[in-house]
């Protein structure tokens, strides 16, 4: 997929919700795509990207990192709901799995990615979880790009948006 077309705008909208701080980026839509939603999990950074007709919308939410498993769980499930649109019919998603190359976190990782999709299905959201150089292949034509864009958009963000085009082959 040709990025250079794609304009990024931060918006200046930082939603305070709870602990979680959330940054808004817009995306110009001309990936001719629609009602697909890409999350990529995170214990302090989770990237979300929801794109519906004309708009693509990605969220950097920055979230605490809590000691209990009941804790992450219901701060995740809290800001996802917050986030997502309120008719979720016809929308399919896709979220990124284990990059079991790192060993970043994975058990808090596991955890959070079987909160978001069952919160997901809970709303009759197709969802699948995808390896991220699977994720990559589809959404960049290769699986060894992390962030077509480089430092100008947050690799969390970019990862969600990936993880939205992705979806899109459901």
């Amino acid at each position: 997929m040709e990025m250079s077309n794609h304009k990024l705008t931060p918006l200046d909208k930082r939603i305070i919700e709870g602990a979680n701080r959330i940054t808004i980026y817009e995306i110009q839509n001309d990936f001719n795509i629609d009602k697909v939603i890409g999350i990529d999990p995170g214990t302090t950074n989770l990237g979300v990207c929801i794109i519906s007709g004309a708009s693509c919308f990605v969220y950097q939410c920055k979230i605490p990192r809590y000691k209990e498993m009941l804790d992450r769980a219901n701060n995740v499930q809290s800001l996802l709901n917050s986030i997502l649109p309120q008719n979720l019919d016809g929308y399919c998603a896709v979220i990124e799995g284990a990059s079991y190359a790192k060993n970043y976190r994975q058990v808090e990782l596991a955890e959070i990615r079987a909160v978001v999709i069952l919160l997901l299905n809970k709303y009759n959201i197709k969802a699948q979880i995808m390896p991220p150089k699977t994720i990559r292949k589809i959404a960049w034509g290769n699986g060894n790009i992390v962030n077509p864009y480089g430092k100008e958009f947050p690799n969390d963000c970019i990862a969600a948006l990936g993880c939205a085009l992705a979806a899109s082959t459901i």
